[in-house]
């Protein structure tokens, strides 16, 4: 449903009747071949806004749309935080932040990063502060947050064709899930839904399906996220700019197995 959402009223969401379409094919057997049904996700062009200026325009799944835009906004720098936002409108597969008074946007230097996903390139990381080092994380719970993210990808399960993020508290309770066509957005709308619900992130841990470039990096960076965790590999450029910003990078999770990249202090146990 369209509506408006406000700082002062609770989070809610965009939603269509259904992220997937069916789709009749022909199952192959061995040597037979079978009628079926599949379900396939839905993608669409989203077009984000801010203050009716034209901002992006990404490929995601098109539910959760609020989240995703403000995901996004705040994740990639192109604004402060969700107390920049005065309303959300979303009319289609079109979303229009506006801001509240005062707040200056310039255009973003948008770029197309691996596997299609668009980001900003205005942080200069060179001159960003490094995450401070509170908190500590066990590896019991870096299993914990993969399994629960296999367990809660439902649209995943059905077609396949998904990523999923989740974002567990320092006492491991869940306080989001997205999922999305793309990993970058996937990550976008599980930061979204965390930041309308006023959660402080910086002793959260992020786990997301997917590989791990510079920028999924710095979308933890931005909204002060120690921990991310993928049952996939990160890129070289992941693991530098994680050094450089003191964040902790756990990859290749697979019970009872997992590698740490970055961050090993943050890790309970990984250094005696």
């Amino acid at each position: 449903m369209n509506g408006d959402v406000r700082n002062d009223l609770p989070p809610c969401s965009n939603q269509v009747n259904g992220v997937v379409r069916s789709y009749p094919v022909i199952l192959i057997d061995k040597d037979r071949f079978l009628q079926d049904t599949v379900s396939i996700c839905i993608e669409e062009q989203i077009r984000i806004s801010i203050n009716d200026q034209h901002i992006a325009t990404m490929v995601a799944t098109p539910d959760e749309l609020t989240e995703f835009a403000v995901g996004f906004v705040v994740d990639e720098g192109i604004l402060r935080g969700f107390h920049e936002i005065q309303s959300v409108r979303v009319d289609g597969t079109s979303v229009n932040l506006q801001t509240v008074p005062g707040v200056l946007i310039g255009k973003p230097d948008i770029e197309v990063r691996s596997s299609g996903g668009l980001g900003n390139v205005k942080l200069d990381n060179s001159e960003s502060l490094p995450l401070s080092d509170c908190s500590v994380f066990t590896i019991d719970s870096i299993f914990l947050a993969v399994d629960l993210l296999h367990d809660l990808s439902s649209t995943w399960k059905k077609t396949g064709g998904t990523h999923s993020a989740i974002i567990l508290s320092g006492d491991n309770e869940l306080v989001a899930y997205a999922e999305d066509m793309g990993r970058h957005t996937a990550i976008d709308k599980v930061i979204g839904k965390a930041l309308m619900k006023g959660v402080s992130l910086s002793s959260c841990c992020l786990t997301c399906t997917g590989r791990l470039p510079a920028g999924m990096i710095q979308k933890a960076y931005r909204v002060g996220i120690p921990l991310i965790i993928s049952n996939n590999a990160p890129f070289s450029s992941g693991i530098d700019l994680a050094n450089q910003l003191n964040l902790t990078v756990v990859g290749f999770v697979r019970k009872p197995r997992a590698i740490i990249y970055s961050g090993t202090h943050r890790i309970q146990g990984a250094l005696q």
